[in-house]
């Protein structure tokens, strides 16, 4: 799965379970089935920050992580489609502007 299918997945189920309480069964089957879609190391992450009630997904502006306002270190850029990178202060998935062309990832800010 590519990075930026993953991000999107991610951002998707970080946006639902902010409204969790709220979910129609249409969307709590969307949950379920994006939850299988996710590899297991990764949704354990998700779910860590998840329970610290810390963004996920955030989209990096500049280098600097909207999760933590942080400059990142140069040597965090886009790497390849397949590989995920972290905050290694706030530790959120990063989501950089130049993975997808023409367009931003829908991200829940």
């Amino acid at each position: 799965m590519e990075n930026t299918d993953l991000l999107e997945r991610l951002s998707t189920l970080q946006r639902l379970a902010r409204s969790e309480g709220r979910l129609t069964p249409e969307q709590k089957a969307s949950v379920v089935r994006l939850r299988s879609e996710v590899p297991p190391l990764i949704l354990a992450h998700f779910d860590d920050l998840a329970r610290r009630e810390c963004k996920a997904v955030v989209q990096v502006h500049n280098g600097v992580c909207n999760g933590c306002y942080v400059k990142l270190p140069t040597s965090f850029s886009p790497g390849p489609a397949d590989e995920l990178l972290v905050c290694e202060t706030c530790g959120a998935f990063l989501a950089f502007d130049t993975e997808v062309p023409g367009r931003r990832l829908s991200l829940v800010s």
